[in-house]
């Protein structure tokens, strides 16, 4: 992420992972093949490989994410979390 809030991608394009996205963004978070940015009028994003399970997003209006290999999670201005993609917990 850029010092004014927009966000540069580079790497491998090949799956279409790293097509930048357009705007002001406040917070990225990246997973595996994805990645996510909080916009500065709350709402999520994310961009990547079109088949991953985290690049579609909830809605709603965040103050913060995070991603994780498959997945990503937003707290929501109320307090309350959402989160997306591969919610699945592998067995220990």
């Amino acid at each position: 992420m850029r010092s004014e809030g927009s966000v540069v991608c580079w790497g491998s394009n090949a799956l279409g992972q790293c097509a930048s996205p357009t705007g002001t963004f406040t917070q990225t978070a990246s997973g595996a093949d994805f990645s996510c940015g909080l916009r500065i009028d709350g709402t999520v994003t994310c961009w990547g490989k079109s088949n991953w399970p985290g690049v579609t997003p909830r809605t709603g209006t965040f103050v913060q994410i995070a991603a994780g290999t498959n997945q990503a999670c937003a707290l929501r201005a109320d307090g309350t979390t959402a989160c997306w993609g591969d919610l699945e917990l592998p067995p220990f």
